[in-house]
């Protein structure tokens, strides 16, 4: 939970006013998106807490284009520029490859400052998160 996008995002439970992970996963495995159909539990409360969506761009599909479109055109930037200085293949492979990190680095914090802006966490009653895992019918 430590993480810079959930710092940035500064979601904070309702009760007890603990900062809540933005990604969760298993221990030791991927950490995904928290999504609006997770219900995950206050790590020092323990209160089932939901994240509701952004009701500007509710899939983060203008996200994902204006991401797509900007590393793009920087990849391609990249190596026409690199085309006209005569740059060798180890530069230009280099350079994208700094291109690709900045761009995850830019996504991390474009998704910090939308959970930020346009997402709040919303209490979830102790049945209803049981019904949306599964166990209770």
């Amino acid at each position: 939970m430590n993480d810079l996008p959930s710092t940035l995002a500064d979601l904070r439970c309702p009760v007890c006013d603990a900062v809540q992970p933005l990604y969760i996963g298993p221990p030791g495995g991927i950490a995904l998106q928290r999504g609006p159909d997770d219900v995950v539990d206050c790590p020092d409360c323990g209160t089932p807490l939901r994240l509701t969506a952004d009701a500007r761009d509710p899939n983060g599909a203008v996200a994902g284009l204006v991401m797509t479109i900007a590393l793009t055109t920087a990849i391609l930037g990249t190596v026409v520029v690199a085309a006209s200085y005569d740059l060798g293949e180890m530069a230009v492979a280099g350079l994208v490859i700094l291109l690709l990190v900045l761009g995850v680095g830019a996504g991390m914090l474009w998704n910090a400052r939308a959970a930020r802006t346009g997402r709040h966490l919303v209490v979830v009653a102790p049945s209803k998160a049981k019904t949306e895992e599964g166990d209770a019918p």
